[in-house]
């Protein structure tokens, strides 16, 4: 009878500790499928847009102009450049037509070259 008593209390203290046989066991961990990995893959930077071509206005070509009586070159580059200094630049484009820049004759065609 003692074995009998003994058993018994065993049985009446485990349950009072919380005997771990008797607790449910916990939910075994649910393996998730596997989700891809996704590498992100490092592009070299793109080159840079092309530079805009600004285009520039064609030359304006030489215009030609008829001597008149009183016409000096130092004038003419008054009337058509705006700064008289500029003279030389219609002699130089018309060294074939004026001997010197003194001896310039009414009706002489001259090339007048652009202002640069």
């Amino acid at each position: 009878m003692r074995h009998v008593i003994g058993l018994c209390c065993l049985i009446v203290f485990a349950g009072w500790l919380g005997c771990k046989s008797q607790e449910p066991l916990p939910p075994e961990p649910i393996e998730l499928e596997a989700q891809p990995q996704v590498h992100e893959e490092v592009l070299p930077a793109p080159p840079p847009p092309p530079k805009p071509t600004v285009l520039q206005p064609p030359a304006p070509a030489a215009i030609t102009y008829v001597v008149k009586p009183g016409d000096t070159l130092y004038s003419l580059a008054g009337r058509f450049y705006g700064d008289s200094k500029l003279w030389r630049l219609i002699y130089d484009a018309n060294r074939d037509r004026i001997p010197s820049p003194q001896l310039m004759k009414a009706g002489t065609e001259l090339r007048i070259p652009p202002k640069p």
